[in-house]
Order: structure tokens, then sequence, then C-alpha cells
């Protein structure tokens, strides 16, 4: 006989199945969990446990193995009793007893029977198709907290006498100003377009500006005034440069300015490259000392990845084994990278 795959077949579909003289194993349902050790997340799953004071024959697993095997009751029975009596005599002599794909039977140090289950099998039928998923964590920015503060009214004694002074201060102040306001209109004279006030009372103001044209001496026409040398210079030079003549007032001669063409400027500004954005990096690594960051870079580059350093976070260099543009490749790669680097975790830019 071999109770566990008639158990196992029978706990799918019943919440109890009693092993006659024996006991009972029993099937709790229980929500899904999170390993917080490596970050797994557990579909909902049925725990199971023995309650050795169960051991009344139901029928059940006699009649299944009656069916399942093409055996009369009373051969099923005989069976359940043998693997019973062998059972109890290998617990007896401090031996473990498996269930294949429910667990193992020992006695511990009180002489009690203990049943340690597996979790080979999920007996909770609303669970199938699930697997185990990695729960991958997201950092999300901290938005600082408002400081509420608290505004005690105090109570106020109103004083006649205060209120007075105050008044008389206010009035202090104001007539004055409405004394100005009412006198510059005045003191401003009506018709001047040309007015310049340097100050905030422009009681004075300042002229208009008028032109005086300069008497300028007639002089001689360029033409004549360039003596024969400079004709000759100006005829060799250039065409590529530009000259000015200027008549000089109390000499007899011209002045002859070349101008030279202003040299082209270029102007260049390099632009900075950006990472770019909801971009997902996989962390290997932060540094306080870039040469220690440097040498985690070669290594990793010496086995294959495409690793690189992306600046500073939190005063700490960041090395990261790649970059990845949605969030199920870099997932998949975290994965894997953790087989040899269990710190490694997950970064959204």
């Amino acid at each position: 006989m071999k109770p566990s795959i008639n158990i196992q077949k029978l706990l799918y579909q019943y919440d109890c199945v009693i092993i006659p003289g024996f006991g009972g194993f029993v099937k709790n349902p229980c929500s899904a969990e999170l390993n917080p050790f490596n970050l797994t997340l557990y579909p909902p799953a049925a725990r199971i446990t023995f309650n050795k004071n169960l051991q009344n024959n139901d029928g059940l697993l006699a009649n299944y193995i009656s069916e399942t095997e093409k055996i009369s009751y009373a051969e099923a029975l005989a069976q359940i009793k043998d693997w019973v009596k062998t059972t109890q005599n290998n617990l007896k002599g401090n031996k473990k007893v498996e269930i294949d794909g429910l667990g193992f039977f020992h006695i511990d140090s009180n002489d009690k029977l203990i049943f340690s289950q597996s979790k080979e099998f999920n007996f909770l039928t609303e669970s199938f198709g699930l697997s185990p998923v990695l729960a991958i964590p997201v950092e999300h920015e901290k938005l600082p907290e408002k400081v509420k503060r608290e505004v005690k009214a105090a109570n106020i004694e109103v004083q006649r006498n205060t209120n007075t002074a105050k008044r008389y201060r206010m009035a202090a102040v104001l007539i004055p100003l409405l004394i100005l306001l009412v006198v510059i209109p005045f003191l401003i004279p009506k018709g001047v377009d040309s007015s310049h006030y340097s100050d905030m009372l422009p009681f004075t103001f300042l002229k208009k500006a008028t032109y005086v044209e300069r008497e300028i001496p007639e002089t001689e026409t360029a033409e004549s005034s360039v003596s024969f040398e400079f004709k000759n210079e100006l005829a060799n030079m250039p065409d590529t440069i530009r000259y000015v003549l200027l008549p000089l007032y109390e000499g007899g001669d011209s002045m002859v300015v070349c101008l030279k063409e202003a040299e082209a400027v270029t102007t260049f500004v390099k632009k900075t490259e950006r990472m770019p954005l909801n971009s997902y990096y996989i962390v290997g690594g932060c540094f306080s000392v870039y040469e220690n960051a440097q040498n985690f870079l070669n290594k990793l580059q010496s086995e294959g990845h495409n690793a690189s350093i992306i600046g500073k976070r939190k005063n700490l260099f960041t090395v990261v084994y790649g970059t990845y543009s949605t969030r199920k490749e870099a997932a998949e790669q975290l994965q894997a990278i953790r087989e040899n680097n269990a710190s490694a975790w997950l970064l959204k830019n």
C-alpha cells in the first residue's frame, strides 16, 4: 500500500483524511505570504496539520483504496493496519517516516509525535496555476511632511488710551503725505514736455538740451589732399582691406585709415548628455570612494556585463549591471543576477 498517493488525492477533494488507528490529516487554507529574506511572494495555499486524536474509521480512505485497487473493503482495512503497525515500529526506533508529497513524522525529546509539512504540493484548488512571484521593491520619493503650527490666541486687553495714541501717530504720518499730493501738481509748470525729474520732489528742472552745430572750416577734398605717396600705397592695397580718408583740419595732408574685417567668431555650446527618463537599472553596489567603484565596475565588465557608473546618489557612486527600457526585462535580468549577487536591486530613473 502507498498511503501517500491515496492521501494526496483525497486531500484535494476533502478537508480531512483519517488513517484508522493512527490519526487524521486536516487541511486549513491560508492566505498569500511574503518571504522577507528572498523577497518572494507565495500564492495562497493549504496548511496540512496532523491530529493523532482522529483515529475513528470514517470509511473514506478504506473505500477509496478498495475502489482504486479493485479489492474488498476488508482487504483495504488490512492494508491500512499493516501500514500503521510498520510506521509505529519505525517511529519507536527513532526513525523518520516520510510520506511523499505531505511531509514526515518523527518523535521529539518529549516522546511526542511531530508532523512537518512539505511545501512540494499546494492542496488549495483555488490557487491552481499560481506560482511564486519575485517582489521587487520600488523606491518612492518621500514628500516633505507639512508641519502644522498651532497658534494660540492670546487674550488681548483693549485699552482706549492705546488706541487713541495709535490714531495720533497715523494722523501724523498721513497728513503731510496728503498735503504733498495736493501741492505738487501746482508746482509743476504746465506745457513743459522736456522736463527731467531727478528726485522724488521735482521742484527744480533741467533745461532741455539743445544741439549746437559745430563750425568746421572748409578743407580740401580728399582727392586733392592725398599725396602721390599715399595714392601709390592705396593702389597696392588688396581689395579685402577697406580704407577711409580722414581730412586733417590743421595739417596739409589727409590721414588714411585701413580697416580690417572682423574675424568671425564661432560659438559652440557643449551639450551635456542626460540619462534617459523612464529607464530601469540593476544596481550592483554603491561606494563612497571612486576607486572602489571603478574596481567593481572593471570586475562586472570582465564578467561580460554592460556595466557603468551612472553618477552619485546620496553622495555614493552607483555602479549598475546595465540599463533596461522596460520593467519586465529588468526584473528578468535581476532574478538571474541575484543568483551571484543577492544584494542587487532595481532602480527606476
